[in-house]
């Protein structure tokens, strides 16, 4: 196989990996895969610090496998919380969180500051109202920004998060929402898919109403109403290593989709990793990464760049509509320098 690019050695060395590799005193690319493997509480520990992981609470030993290599406890002892990493701090941020794109061309930005603000209104709000630690909370929604007001909220009090793919039917919804147990959902009324207007909040109840499920539904839009009155001062809860984060399922192609459980240890510090490493973030980096919040990458794609203070473009709407360009004009109008997109689309 013949490379088609090769870096020079001055763009190797202004690589996050170089200068990681530069800490830890490994002279290449091999020595430090080995080194990964063959070390990996050393290396998980060098890695976490030099990604600038925050914690509450510092960690007594990076891995503890009494239990098994299947059931290693990671970062014991130790308290953190993604909402914290991933927003709080970086409230003073002058970069945009998030902008915002659909496909009839409409377009906005979200600042840190205003989503740490919605989001610990939120937050308030669904203490008041009951949700607490380790309450399962599900968003069935259009890729819109407040979606990461649900997400942080959450995530600031504990909550765990359930996405579902807002394009799944009736019965599939209703399957993930009986398996997580959630008693809460985020919804939207509708969502437009090439310039048609498409029911949402009709399915998710038909799904609640066919299977006999009785939850509380909140539409995006309505959370502004709602929380007015609630204040924006809710302190970000300290959460064990190992506390559940998300579950996110398989898709269920090859049987009943298995919900998979990612804590806020596991799920802050592999997506940084791999954002920071295989993506090679840096500070102007705008981000976007074609996905639902149903499938991990949307989840992937907010938590590792927000670790950051990165911007993330999150785009609502079909691929190619109106036409067969719109992907590419986003990428230029926005200056995106990472785009993602799976090979079906």
């Amino acid at each position: 196989m013949r490379a088609i690019w090769q870096p020079d050695r001055t763009a190797i060395e202004k690589t996050n990996v170089w200068h990681l590799m530069q800490h830890l005193s490994i002279a290449d690319r091999e020595e430090f895969l080995a080194f990964s493997i063959s070390h990996p509480e050393t290396f998980w520990a060098e890695l976490e610090r030099w990604l600038g992981v925050e914690w509450f609470t510092p960690y007594d030993e990076v891995l503890d496998t009494t239990g098994g290599a299947a059931w290693t406890r990671w970062y014991t002892n130790g308290e953190l919380n993604i909402t914290h990493n991933c927003l709080d701090r970086h409230i003073s941020s002058s970069r945009p969180a998030c902008i915002w794109r659909d496909e009839a061309g409409e377009r906005r930005a979200v600042s840190f500051a205003s989503l740490a603000a919605d989001s610990r209104r939120l937050a308030a709000w669904m203490t008041a109202s009951g949700i607490t630690t380790g309450e399962r909370v599900a968003l069935c929604v259009p890729m819109l920004p407040e979606l990461l007001t649900v997400l942080y909220a959450c995530w600031q009090i504990g909550a765990i998060v359930v996405p579902i793919f807002s394009g799944f039917g009736a019965s599939a919804i209703a399957s993930r929402l009986e398996d997580s147990g959630a008693r809460l959902i985020f919804t939207a009324e509708s969502l437009w898919r090439r310039g048609k207007c498409l029911p949402l909040r009709a399915k998710v109840e038909e799904a609640m109403t066919r299977y006999g499920i009785a939850k509380k539904i909140v539409e995006l839009d309505e959370i502004a109403t709602l929380t007015k009155d609630y204040p924006d001062t809710l302190a970000t809860l300290p959460l064990a290593s190992n506390a559940p984060a998300m579950i996110l399922y398989t898709s269920g192609t090859t049987g009943r989709p298995k919900g998979c459980v990612h804590t806020h240890a596991g799920a802050l510090i592999q997506t940084a990793k791999e954002i920071g490493l295989a993506f090679d973030h840096q500070p102007d980096d705008k981000f976007f990464w074609l996905s639902d919040i149903g499938w991990m990458m949307g989840p992937w794609t907010i938590i590792g760049n927000h670790h950051f203070g990165g911007t993330i473009l999150l785009y609502d709407g079909a691929p190619d509509y109106p036409d067969g360009d719109q992907l590419w004009r986003i990428l230029e109008e926005e200056q995106i320098t990472t785009f993602g997109v799976s090979t079906t689309a």
